[in-house]
């Protein structure tokens, strides 16, 4: 299976909103994370636990201080052509839950989730299967 039948809308936030308005935007569109963009340029990414690790745990003032001051950069992305098993073997090499989705030109189609690899891994996995079966039935004719 291919990201791109995997693929999400990335939700965009301006870099110099504040940490709990980046909050209530994630919320509000149901989503754990979010681009982050400066004069139309994106320039990071904000998530869950981004608020978790850098706000809660060092005392980042959410009210006050903006999400740049939490996002992480540089954005990690993948092709939509790409195989789901390479996006997986991406996340887990970085230790993130997300990638963005890119074309040739580096623009952002969405987002591919650990979360949605997950839930469709039965499947991806039973068609593998089912393939592999079809081939070596071929084999034999």
């Amino acid at each position: 299976m291919l990201v791109k039948n995997l693929m999400k809308p990335f939700l965009k936030l301006n870099c110099r909103i504040t940490i709990t308005k980046a909050a209530q935007a994630m919320e509000e569109a149901h989503t754990g994370s979010a681009l982050v963009e400066k004069n139309g340029k994106l320039i990071g990414v904000v998530t869950e636990r981004d608020f978790l690790r850098k706000v809660v745990a060092n005392g980042h003032n959410p009210l006050i201080e903006t999400i740049d001051a939490i996002m992480t950069a540089p954005i990690i992305s993948i092709s939509p052509n790409a195989d789901v098993y390479e996006a997986s073997e991406l996340m887990s090499s970085r230790n993130i839950r997300r990638l963005a989705v890119t074309n040739e030109k580096g623009e952002i189609l969405g987002k591919i989730t650990a979360h949605s690899i997950s839930k469709n891994i039965k499947y991806i996995t039973g068609k593998q299967m089912l393939d592999a079966r079809t081939r070596e039935e071929h084999l034999f004719d």
